[in-house]
């Protein structure tokens, strides 16, 4: 009865650690992704300086 306790609750615990490096790599994506966009928006001005000259 233990054991199985013991085993479910490491399973749950793998399962939720996995969801949660999942959740993180996501993020870190995302950041990168709105990193990008952040830094092509600051640019942005300079390209419609260019393009209006």
């Amino acid at each position: 009865m233990i054991g199985n306790f013991i085993v479910a609750l490491v399973n749950w615990l793998r399962a939720t650690v996995f969801l949660i490096y999942q959740v993180l790599i996501k993020a870190q994506n995302l950041l990168k992704l709105f990193t990008l966009m952040f830094g092509a928006l600051q640019k942005f001005p300079l390209y419609l300086e260019l393009v209006t000259l």
